[in-house]
């Protein structure tokens, strides 16, 4: 029986079975290291999954944001081998590889990832090289729904944006301007800025709106994606809620850029990566 997480920013996807077809899965918060307490992360594990759970896996297998350094693995296996002793196998890695055995199991290739931050990177078929970018949104993640959400906000503050469209964000909000500042700096950071994605979304038709996220999207596509791609693997593969929800404009900033040939992943990671680690076998190092 094998036990997968998949965690991203702001939400974990669980899956525990033996098979696709008879496994189960649970939903819990977002558990990056960067962001949660140890006993943050251990409360989750004790109330939610291991109830949930009822037996030991044989396997575990974490995927998640923030891991991309040995001492916030170190921490997630500690947690884990604690909290579920008896478990053979501890597999900790990035949200990274996650997305990269998901979208591409062991082909080459580049993968843009557009969710609550952003980041690129090439995949040579069994490990992530040539990251650019993911460096949270107070260092970069343009493209990403925080950092949308960031410099929207900054822009409406300013009063950068038509008197109409000021208008309908004031009702979307139901906030005046400095109930907006102070909705930003509450804890959980970064929360209240993500969320103005659905606005976006919304009015993505208003030319202003149009020509903002064309903005942002083309900074993300010359820093970091065009970084990644090499012409022996040209292969190109666009992930994340906000590259699902931006398509249109997302894809007309592409083919402006240069890149007329892309793929969209539209299916959650956690399905197909449970499906590839089922049939690879892959053992933690």
């Amino acid at each position: 029986m094998l036990l997968l997480a998949e965690s991203g920013g702001s939400k974990t996807d669980w899956i525990f079975g033996s098979s696709l077809e008879s496994a189960r899965t649970i939903q819990t918060a977002g558990l990056n290291p960067n962001g949660k307490t140890e006993q943050e992360i251990r409360a989750v594990l004790r109330k939610k999954i291991i109830p949930w759970l009822g037996t030991t896996p044989l396997a575990i297998y974490f995927f998640g944001a923030g891991l991309g350094n040995e001492k916030n693995k170190k921490l997630i296996y500690d947690i884990f081998q604690k909290e579920l002793p008896g478990v053979e196998r501890i597999w900790i890695e990035s949200d990274l590889l996650a997305c990269a055995y998901a979208a591409l199991a062991d082909k080459p290739g580049t993968i843009g990832i557009l969710g609550t931050g952003s980041v690129a990177f090439f995949y040579n078929g069994n490990r992530v090289l040539n990251r650019a970018g993911g460096w949270g949104f107070l260092l970069g993640d343009e493209g990403g729904g925080i950092s949308l959400g960031k410099e929207w906000i900054r822009l409406y503050l300013s009063g950068q944006i038509s008197h109409e469209l000021q208008q309908h964000y004031q009702e979307h909000t139901g906030l005046k301007k400095d109930q907006i500042s102070e909705q930003v700096y509450k804890a959980p950071l970064g929360d209240f800025l993500a969320k103005q994605t659905y606005f976006l979304c919304k009015y993505q038709q208003e030319e202003e709106v149009r020509l903002f996220l064309e903005s942002q999207f083309e900074i993300f596509i010359r820093d970091y994606l065009k970084h990644c791609i090499f012409q022996e693997n040209p292969r190109v593969i666009l992930m994340g809620g906000v590259a699902k929800n931006f398509v249109p404009i997302l894809g007309n900033t592409l083919e402006r850029e240069g890149i007329p040939n892309w793929q969209l992943f539209t299916a959650s990671p956690i399905h197909p990566l449970f499906n590839y680690l089922l049939r690879s076998g892959k053992k933690s190092s």
